[in-house]
């Protein structure tokens, strides 16, 4: 890896923690990713950019994320990827030739050699539905190409988070990330390697289930009986911290968005049951401070009208120019009537954002 990339790592890390902590209060749970091996980091993909900035976050190793090539030659977007070292993806809904894919697995082998951390989205595309989307064989392909071209003894985690959004464009709102715990793709390496279809089958299969233990998707054929007598046994016996209570009122939300009136009945039972403890508020100060460029990005991605899982997308890219151009402007009207000392009152807003930062990166 070259002395610059992890400069721009830094700082496009930097931008992405003070974009989406200033518009959400994220919560980071789950061992951390192991500090040399090399590793597949996985992901449920309903937030469009947000997930892509939310893994960079997830983690202080470098990510080098696989994306459709034709983000990579976007104007402002294709420089941060290519400052990240991304790596292109070759889809067939995208009408290109596939079998350019053979030299991005490579690439994705050889940073894997290079003991990199890789991230990828194995649903393929943003969505908004309340269950994974088919997952791409890609993961496990790449799984076991690695170790079949440089042996078992590579180290190779495949480690999946999930993304919880309590209203994912909704400012303030709630955001877990939540680490699992690492697959070992080993045991289903055979003598064909990638070319296994038995075997990819199988990893698939375990990284699905891993998936949608850490994500608030709902697991294939659940449905409203089970949920049902899991609200029942979480009344009755109580739940060991928030996260059971949690992770079913998302999972709940999620389907009652899809299901309609026939789950209203659960949704009221849930209601029932112990509330979690919320996270400190935004200030007052913050709110007051930063809501001119708050309704304005609103307003924009509104006008702009981007399907539900690619609205905070838009958000954040409005967001970009019109945070800092507000707090320069804030600081020279400050200065115009001559209470310069009301500039360092200013910065507070963005203390407090690196403030849960840093806290959340601590866990």
């Amino acid at each position: 890896m070259t002395a610059a990339r992890p400069l721009a790592h830094r700082l496009v890390r930097a931008w992405a923690g003070a974009l989406l902590h200033g518009f959400y209060r994220i919560e980071f749970h789950g061992p951390p990713l192991a500090p040399d091996a090399p590793v597949l980091l996985i992901a449920n993909h309903q937030n469009g950019l947000a997930d892509g900035a939310l893994l960079l976050l997830a983690t202080e190793r470098p990510l080098r994320v696989l994306v459709k090539y034709q983000l990579l030659g976007m104007p402002l977007l294709g420089w941060l990827f290519r400052a990240l070292g991304a790596l292109p993806v070759y889809r067939q809904k995208d009408g290109v030739d596939r079998s350019q894919n053979h030299a991005a697995f490579g690439a994705v082998h050889a940073a894997l050699a290079a003991r990199s951390a890789v991230a990828l989205f194995p649903e393929g595309s943003s969505h908004s539905e309340p269950r994974l989307a088919e997952l791409k064989t890609g993961v496990a392909r790449l799984a076991l190409g690695a170790l079949a071209e440089h042996g078992a003894g590579l180290g190779l985690q495949i480690v999946p988070v999930g993304l919880w959004y309590a209203a994912r464009d909704r400012c303030g709102s709630r955001v877990l990330v939540v680490r699992g715990a690492p697959i070992d793709p080993r045991p289903y390496l055979s003598a064909d390697g990638a070319e296994d279809r038995a075997a990819v089958a199988r990893l698939m299969e375990r990284v699905r289930v891993e998936l949608e233990q850490v994500s608030a998707a709902l697991p294939a054929g659940l449905e409203r009986g089970r949920f049902d007598a899991a609200i029942g046994r979480l009344a009755r016996g109580g739940a060991q911290g928030p996260g059971p209570i949690l992770r079913l009122a998302a999972r709940l939300r999620l389907r009652a968005a899809q299901g309609g009136p026939r789950w209203s009945r659960i949704v009221r039972r849930l209601g029932t049951l112990p509330p979690a403890p919320q996270p400190a508020g935004v200030s007052l100060w913050s709110r007051c401070c930063w809501w001119p460029p708050a309704w304005l990005a609103s307003a924009l991605a509104k006008r702009l009208r981007p399907t539900a899982d690619k609205h905070v997308t838009t958000l954040l890219l409005a967001a970009t120019p019109l945070f800092p151009l507000w707090w320069l402007t804030l600081i020279w009207l400050s200065a115009g009537i001559g209470a310069p000392g009301l500039a360092p009152a200013l910065l507070l807003p963005a203390l407090a954002a690196w403030s849960r930062f840093a806290a959340g990166r601590a866990r």
